[in-house]
């Protein structure tokens, strides 16, 4: 295979000479990937050579030469070919080339004649792109300031999303000539759904709590009491208030909240014409008193009725499009029916909602709708988990396991649809199932590490007889030991209880011994198989709430890909020490060999496979690294309330003023240690200069992921005494 192209655009023009022999050797590259591309027998060994053609494209494409080589190319391939890396092309749709923009949107205008299901969700996508901005900049500037003029826009729009939102709707403009009645039910759609999976009462509540930050914690210079970040902030929401309420739902808000809300603002103009302080205070009254009766309002909503939050989508019934992330080529289309009457609001801290949509076929596909969160990178890394299924599949002894995908469909940068997984129990519901059944406590482990650890006790601090144990297991006193004291205490703990609660809820929900035998196999296969997969990709936050177990087949889920590329290591607050987890309840769960029996030779069959495809998987990894619309957080910065929302696109334009894939240094400077980190783990150099073979490397691997001095590091909520 030829080396992967370089990623961004070096800082030098090369002399013309070299850069006439860089052309010539690009275009040979590119006839060579079209030549496999065509030749080969399925589309999904397809897939590394097409990546690699799309980073020699985006790199290069604004020459004429690889722009003519590239449009023979297209005319060879089959159109189903570029089904595998549509979000790919799609980040490209403002390429700052005119040749490359021009072929991207000639592709993909080619696909939608064909395939217009396939397209019709990720359009929508880009669509969608920085319409809050757009908002706040509409109502800030129409916010009066107390000279009298009006309000410059509080953020500004990058060029960059700009091009983005207008090519896609371009796109979408153009596809109506053969589909018009799929592209109005497709924004349809994804309209109430990003209206469902984040309603009025919970915007206000975050956005609310982030002008309270703003008002109270951060300084402002030049900026009386930071009222115009404050205003800034909420600019977008009075907007919305101001424009009516839609549904029921809405309605009932602006009944409960409407004359507070537009009472306080009323106070904040005050407060901006006088600088009379008791007019700032009135305001946060009211804005607190909001506040507070939101955050007891969302504490008690677990149903939501599709009649009052999107009417619209109730009667949304015998669509032609699709069901969301159920498009193949060449398979008959189930086509939305219905959508279920209630929705279930989950209890974790993001509020996530069920839904179900019955589909033509009959069939009940069930889906996580999440919003606060940017679902293109868990996309991303459902593809990568495809190509390493199928190098996996080649090789014997791993034909059997599989990395167990699903659908992700995002319907906006802060919002998207996720396959619920059927017949699954989270491991931290199986083991605190087991111990409420026994009445053994839940965190019996951290209990024991905080009497060995007591925290001093403070006047007034009833706590809960555990000295340093807080809520949800963490531990304050232990963790402020030195880490010899650390590891005698978390040792200390491990000895004085037996961490069998999985082993013994994998027994004892098997009907039969042969049933439990054949479930336990399949649970060891899987667990080494994503423990190499995670290392390789550098995957943290490995918690029991992220990790599944089927019900049926024993084998382990994973969710959560939200910190990929060691981003968990270089957290400044809890680190994670560890490659991959492996703690004692999992080692046990597997039986008497624990890691030396199927599990070890799991692992060195995976790691062996993925070693001897090593480019493929760089190829692969690179193009997600570069992918101008998904921030990875490769410095390991901590998530906010709205995690991996890209605010920025592409590191506000970065592209479109710097002509370079990213625009960004720095970025540059990360994405080039994450790949020569990955090389290295792909080549078995990572701990030393002198690669080391597979058995050697997956036993240093276990013994890291097993040593109590790195367990003890781990931070309380990650349960490393499990």
């Amino acid at each position: 295979a030829p080396p992967l192209a370089p990623p961004l655009a070096p800082p030098l023009a090369p002399p013309p000479a070299a850069a006439e022999r860089t052309i010539g050797h690009v275009v040979s590259a590119l006839r060579g990937f079209f030549r496999s591309i065509t030749l080969g027998a399925h589309l999904e060994q397809s897939l590394q050579d097409l990546l690699r053609l799309l980073t020699l494209w985006f790199r290069y494409g604004g020459d004429a030469r690889v722009d003519a080589a590239l449009s023979d190319g297209f005319a060879l391939v089959h159109v189903d070919t570029w089904l595998l890396v549509i979000p790919q092309i799609i980040a490209r749709i403002n390429a700052p080339q005119p040749r490359v923009r021009k072929a991207v949107q000639n592709l993909l205008l080619t696909v939608g004649r064909l395939h217009p299901q396939a397209l019709i969700y990720p359009l929508a996508v880009a669509s969608h792109e920085s319409r809050p901005r757009r908002e706040a900049e509409r109502s800030t500037a129409a916010s009066p300031r107390p000279d009298g003029r009006q309000a410059a826009a509080a953020t500004s729009l990058p060029l960059f999303s700009m091009g983005r939102i207008s090519h896609a709707e371009a796109t979408l403009t153009m596809m109506r000539a053969h589909c018009d009645t799929l592209v109005e039910q497709a924004l349809l759609v994804s309209n109430e759904l990003i209206r469902v999976a984040i309603l009025w009462p919970e915007q206000w509540h975050e956005s609310l709590e982030q002008a309270y930050r703003r008002y109270f914690e951060q300084p402002h210079a030049g900026e009386p009491r930071g009222i115009e970040s404050t205003l800034a902030v909420l600019a977008p929401l009075y907007a919305r208030l101001e424009a009516g309420a839609s549904t029921a739902h809405e309605a009932d808000f602006v009944a409960a909240y409407a004359a507070d809300l537009r009472s306080a603002l009323a106070h904040c103009h005050e407060f901006r014409l006088s600088g009379d302080e008791a007019q700032l205070q009135a305001a946060w009254t009211r804005f607190y008193e909001v506040l507070r009766q939101l955050g007891r309002q969302l504490q008690q909503a677990r149903t939501l009725q599709l009649r009052d939050v999107s009417p619209r989508l109730l009667k949304a019934t015998n669509l032609e499009i699709a069901v969301p992330g159920t498009y193949r080529a060449n398979a008959p289309v189930v086509a939305i029916r219905s959508f279920a009457p209630a929705i279930r609001v989950m209890s974790s801290k993001q509020r996530p909602r069920k839904l179900a949509v019955t589909g033509d076929d009959g069939v009940e596909y069930v889906f996580l709708l999440k919003g606060h969160e940017d679902l293109r990178q868990d996309e991303r890394v459902m593809q990568l988990f495809g190509l390493v299924n199928r190098l996996l599949g080649s090789t014997a002894p791993l034909a059997g396991p599989a990395i167990r995908r699903y659908a992700v469909v995002p319907l906006s940068p802060a919002s998207g649809l996720i396959g619920w997984v059927p017949s699954c129990d989270t491991l931290h519901q199986l083991v605190r199932h087991h111990r409420e059944s026994r009445g053994v406590p839940l965190y019996l482990e951290h209990r024991i590490a905080a009497q060995l650890a007591p925290e001093p006790k403070r006047g007034g601090d009833g706590g809960d007889g555990g000295g340093g144990l807080a809520e949800g297991g963490e531990l304050r006193a232990y963790n402020a030991l030195p880490l010899l004291h650390r590891v005698e205490v978390f040792a200390a703990a491990l000895s004085r209880t037996g961490g069998r609660d999985l082993a013994e809820a994998l027994w004892l929900r098997s009907p039969s011994a042969e049933w439990w035998l054949e479930r336990r196999s399949s649970y060891t296969r899987s667990v080494g198989v994503m423990c190499v997969v995670g290392y390789i990709l550098g995957l943290g936050d490995r918690h029991l709430n992220n990790m599944l177990l089927d019900r049926v087949s024993g084998e382990v889920v994973h969710i959560d890909y939200g910190d990929c590329f060691e981003a968990a290591a270089l957290r400044p607050r809890f680190p994670e020490t560890v490659p991959f987890r492996l703690t004692r309840m999992l080692v046990t769960a597997m039986g008497v060999a624990g890691v030396d029996g199927v599990y070890r030779s799991t692992c060195e069959g995976a790691m062996r496979a993925l070693r001897r495809h090593r480019s493929s998987v760089l190829a692969m990894l690179e193009a997600f690294l570069y992918d101008p619309l998904v921030h990875w957080n490769l410095d390991g910065a901590e998530r906010g309330s709205a995690k991996r929302v890209s605010s920025r696109a592409s590191l506000d334009g970065g592209e479109a003023r710097g002509g370079a894939a990213r625009g960004d240094k720095v970025m540059h400077a990360q994405a080039l240690r994450v790949l020569r980190r990955v090389k290295s783990k792909l080549d078995g150099s990572e701990f030393g200069a002198a690669p080391i073979d597979v058995p050697t490397q997956v036993d240093r691997l276990v013994h890291e992921a097993q040593a109590h001095t790195n367990l003890a590091q781990m931070w309380g909520g990650w349960n490393p005494f499990w």
